[in-house]
């Protein structure tokens, strides 16, 4: 079973938190390839159980690309909306 947990990091951390997400994807898809690299159809059973492992191995790196791909969206939704206001900021003291 999966569930989701949050944490609190830093704005400027965001980055590197996403990387060590990402190193375990990596490793994740290693994982998946030398699975497939080693199917052998001599054993039908054998095979159909790595099929499954290696489903199950795929479903969690889309999970966790899926992750990275929210948590960098809103990264990026946070640094335009800091931007935006910023730029606000800026007019209005322009303005006086």
């Amino acid at each position: 079973m999966k569930v989701n947990i949050s944490y609190t990091v830093d704005l400027d951390k965001v980055p590197s938190e996403v990387e060590k997400l990402l190193k375990d994807c990596s490793a994740l898809t290693k994982e998946v390839l030398s699975d497939l690299s080693d199917v052998k159809i001599e054993n039908v059973l054998a095979t159909v159980e790595l099929l499954r492992e290696t489903r199950g191995k795929v479903s969690s790196l889309e999970i966790g690309l899926d992750d990275c791909l929210n948590i960098l969206t809103g990264y990026l939704n946070v640094q335009a909306s800091l931007e935006h206001q910023g730029n606000n900021a800026l007019e209005d003291n322009n303005a006086e």
